[in-house]
């Protein structure tokens, strides 16, 4: 399992600015998002049976990366954007003189669909170790557990087709650690080191690959290309959705993980039961490639768009607003988890909210009641909801929190005693 500071090296230039531009979303984000909204649905057309709605996901049922459906190599279409904003284009990046492929992959070979997977050990990087077909660009695994490569020196190299369904500006971009990569779009070097980019593609195809090393007794990587979208501040929500005009009775489920459990990143959500039209929140802190399995959400909110985390839905039409927020895993915790008092200072691990206080969080940012939650710190599934928010879980949510703080007052009474209290019997 991966440590909780597990340290994300590259930051967007939108991210460096955000705090410029915070004061300008409330009145841009609306235009903005309505466009995505409208212009931006998944192209992702499922190709296998998963459980049906009225079922609960038995994670051992979820397939291996290695034996799940391929999915068209396509980025989806992107919204409407600003034609007169200064961007640059792919013949702006030097060429490459030679690429991994070239000797992994001399013969040039590229599957027609998804892409052809390269795994080596940088201590003999012109071996392959395995090599396979997948259906993204992603790697997860601890220590030596991928075909004994250990993790501080796997390295791999990716190649496949890119279709590109219409000119607009596209995001590059990875979420890695202690790690770098170079990614290659028709041998123009788009990315050397970990910092993204984005770029104005022309419609048609094109020759993607990426070459990756990583640095860290974990390895944990995602890669995409994605439409350039705006990622919102929470206070931008509650317009954008109140123009989508959803029925009265509209409730809200949200999930809350720090990273996926399978290799390529994926994790499967069951849908909620019943037909109340619902909106789904979705937060992680390493970027996830969701999939919604059942009936489609009114609406999708999901962060980590510009490090790649995607969302795809059994229809393939589902309304996305990408975010700035998260979304605790733990909220839903009975007890709190590693308390400890040192010399006065007081320390608990994970969320410092109870489930009440989120759930009034979501009303503002939504308009509609937060009705369920689902939460884990690594998984490869969920059910929406593990827990229902009703008065009984709400009150064992804030006993959680008075525990805690009735512990944080002894702590801090601790660290305060003199020298002349040290000798006197507890009262």
């Amino acid at each position: 399992m991966k440590p909780k500071n597990t340290p994300r090296i590259h930051e967007s230039a939108n991210h460096q600015g955000g705090q410029r531009l915070k004061t300008l979303l409330p009145s841009l984000a609306l235009l903005l998002a309505l466009a995505a909204i409208a212009a931006y649905p998944l192209l992702h057309p499922q190709e296998q049976e998963i459980t049906p709605p009225s079922q609960s996901i038995d994670e051992s049922s979820v397939p291996p990366a290695s034996q799940r459906a391929a999915e068209p190599l396509t980025a989806p279409i992107p919204p409407s954007d600003d034609k007169n904003e200064p961007r640059n284009t792919l013949d702006q990046y030097p060429k490459a003189e030679s690429t991994w492929g070239d000797t992994l992959n001399p013969s040039g070979i590229v599957p027609a669909q998804g892409y052809a997977a390269y795994y080596i050990n940088q201590k003999n990087p012109r071996q392959t170790i395995a090599q396979e077909n997948v259906t993204s660009i992603a790697m997860n695994y601890a220590w030596d557990e991928f075909h004994g490569i250990p993790s501080e020196q796997f390295g791999a190299y990716w190649v496949g087709r890119l279709h590109v369904p219409q000119k607009a500006q596209y995001s590059v971009s990875g979420d890695l650690s202690w790690a770098k990569m170079r990614v290659l779009l028709n041998k123009h070097i788009l990315i050397e080191g970990d910092r993204g980019t984005s770029l104005e593609l022309d419609a048609g195809d094109y020759l993607l690959e990426v070459e990756y090393l990583n640095n860290w007794h974990t390895v944990g990587f995602q890669f995409a290309i994605t439409p350039a979208v705006t990622e919102l501040y929470e206070d931008a929500l509650p317009a954008i959705i109140a123009a989508q005009k959803l029925p009265a009775d509209t409730v809200a489920y949200a999930v809350g993980v720090y990273e996926s459990a399978s290799r390529d990143n994926h994790i499967l959500l069951q849908a909620p039961a019943g037909d109340t039209p619902y909106i789904l929140l979705l937060g992680s802190y390493n970027a996830i490639q969701w999939e919604i399995s059942g009936r489609t959400p009114a609406l999708v909110i999901y962060n980590g768009a510009w490090h790649g985390s995607s969302v795809r839905s059994d229809d393939g039409n589902t309304p996305l607003l990408a975010w700035k927020g998260n979304i605790d895993y733990d909220l839903g915790e009975q007890k709190a988890r590693g308390c400890s008092c040192h010399g006065g200072n007081f320390y608990c691990e994970g969320n410092r909210n109870t489930l009440g206080e989120f759930a009034e969080r979501v009303r503002t940012m939504t308009g509609f009641p937060l009705a369920g939650f689902s939460g884990k710190y690594s998984t490869d599934a969920l059910n929406i909801p593990e827990i229902v928010v009703n008065a009984e879980n709400l009150a064992a949510s804030a006993q959680v929190q008075a525990d805690i703080d009735a512990q944080r007052r002894a702590c801090t009474k601790k660290g305060e005693a003199g020298f002349e209290d040290i000798m006197k019997k507890d009262s």
